[in-house]
């Protein structure tokens, strides 16, 4: 987020339900941003999955945060890599004590 915002890039967040409805920490960095689309979809275990899916249909390059687990990250790439979109994964590598929430 640092870095986007001291080369002047433009950021936007994609949420599956609205701004309000995101979690407390989120809240900060959802203020930094340029523009948030609130999808305000149903409230099911699939917003996250639909939300990813139109991320990545809006672009043409697809970064993803990946910690090693399989899960949204994982099929969110693997959608951007069927829908032919250049795709990084860039590996997340946490302390002991930030994995296990103790940090």
């Amino acid at each position: 987020m640092e870095w986007l915002l001291e080369n002047s890039e433009i950021c936007w967040g994609v949420v599956p339900y609205t701004r309000f409805k995101q979690p407390r920490w989120v809240q900060p960095w959802l203020e930094q941003l340029d523009r948030i689309i609130e999808l305000q979809l149903p409230q099911r275990k699939t917003a996250s999955a639909i939300r990813n899916r139109y991320m990545v249909d809006l672009s043409q390059i697809v970064f993803g945060f990946w910690m090693g687990r399989g899960g949204g990250v994982t099929k969110t790439l693997k959608y951007a890599l069927q829908q032919r979109r250049e795709t990084h994964a860039i590996p997340i590598f946490l302390s002991a004590d930030k994995a296990s929430g103790l940090d």
